[in-house]
């Protein structure tokens, strides 16, 4: 096979690649997809995608979906100079925003949250803020646990179970649908790379002769 042949065949894989990609990707279009986790005070984040148990509990815990976001008056317990401890922000498509939520802690009445949302694909922040309980804080505390945005109580639990590193890197794609891009475009590497090896090799023979005949 010519040089020519092995280049064309690489580019035929990384095609390939990219469209088995698009094509994983359309499996979840059109709803909500992933979720960005932040403490902003100590400028820590993480994510979860949709296929992930986690990304499930922090529905669950929030009832994310839920069509009640509660009041627009501020309770009484939040006071106006509170900041909040974590922020959630959801994803249509892992790139439209479609609601936030700002988690405020209390000293003696739990966990609040204040929502702006706006899941037809609007501007989220055109909406006014409404602040409504969190359903389930324990919940909620687990998943911030999981991902590495609190402190693990007690002893340490395995590696696998609270690594944030695992869970994001797990979370940022659906299982069975990475592994097959990854591959295809390792081999096509691996062909360019022999190809411009084999191209090299040829000019340097052709040269060689070249010289040897001068």
């Amino acid at each position: 096979m010519t040089a020519r042949k092995l280049i064309l065949a690489a580019m035929a894989l990384l095609l390939a690649a990219v469209g088995w990609s698009s094509t994983a990707g359309t499996a979840y279009a059109g709803g909500p997809t992933s979720v960005l986790l932040v403490d902003p005070g100590a400028g820590r984040a993480a994510a979860l995608y949709h296929s992930s148990s986690d990304y499930q509990r922090l529905v669950d815990a929030i009832n994310a979906y839920g069509s009640d976001l509660g009041s627009a008056d501020r309770p009484a317990s939040v006071s106006e100079t509170a900041n909040d401890a974590y922020r959630l922000t959801w994803l249509i498509h892992d790139m439209t925003i479609w609601r936030i939520d700002r988690v405020y802690p209390t000293a003696d009445d739990g966990l609040w949250l204040q929502t702006v949302a706006d899941e037809s694909g609007g501007d989220p922040f055109a909406q006014p803020g409404r602040w409504h309980r969190v359903t389930n804080p324990a919940a909620l505390t687990a998943v911030l646990t999981s991902v590495g945005l609190t402190e693990q109580a007690g002893p340490e639990a395995p590696a696998e179970d609270n690594s944030a590193a695992t869970t994001a890197a797990s979370s940022t794609v659906p299982a069975g649908t990475g592994a097959g891009p990854i591959a295809l475009a390792g081999l096509a590497g691996l062909v360019l790379g022999a190809a411009s090896a084999w191209a090299i090799r040829r000019t340097r023979a052709g040269r060689e002769r070249v010289s040897l005949s001068g």
